[in-house]
């Protein structure tokens, strides 16, 4: 549970800093933009996988008991999920209209595996990567009042809906490596 803790610690407290635009601007001034990029992510990456490791190796304690019929739930939304975090990174209109694609898809999947899990270690993984996702659309709305998005593209949406669905495929393939298999 120990490296599942410091991996959310590492990713978290690292997201924080593009939303203090002192910190993030001083560290840019420091390091230069492209090493400030290459040192966030390198940072991402590692919490990423401290989590990934300290989920596998967690143990179980159960929380709360799941219904069977729960269980196909992310069936159903994390295809969804996929297609909001690729329709993040193209200017079409659920860009547009969302603004946060990508922290809403995290909330998607957060809750759905939240809710077909119910164990401490899925509560301490999904639930801070959700509350954090909620936190950050509130602060995000607030800087991104008078922001212009390019115009809208609705062959972008498509290309997010096709990526999206391919990436969830690939998910669904690869689950197993990570956590349960799917299917």
């Amino acid at each position: 549970m120990l490296l599942l803790c410091l991996g959310l610690l590492c990713l978290l407290s690292l997201h924080l800093v593009p939303a203090m635009p002192n910190l993030r601007a001083g560290l840019v001034t420091r390091f230069g933009e492209l090493p400030y990029k290459a040192l966030f992510s390198l940072g991402a990456l590692a919490g990423l996988a401290l989590m990934i490791i300290g989920y596998r190796h967690a143990l179980t304690v159960q929380l709360w008991p799941v219904p069977a019929s729960w269980r196909q739930l992310p069936l159903v939304t994390m295809p969804v999920a996929f297609v909001l975090a690729i329709a993040a990174y193209l200017p079409g209109y659920i860009r547009a209209v969302l603004r946060n694609p990508m922290l809403l898809g995290v909330v998607i999947w957060s809750v759905s595996h939240l809710l077909v899990t119910g164990d401490l270690a899925s509560l301490l993984l999904f639930g801070s990567l959700c509350v954090y996702s909620v936190f950050a659309m509130r602060a995000a709305s607030g800087r991104m009042v008078g922001l212009r998005l390019p115009q809208p593209n609705a062959l972008m949406d498509a290309a997010a809906i096709v990526l999206g669905v391919g990436l969830y495929a690939a998910a669904l393939f690869l689950h197993g490596k990570i956590g349960p298999p799917v299917i």
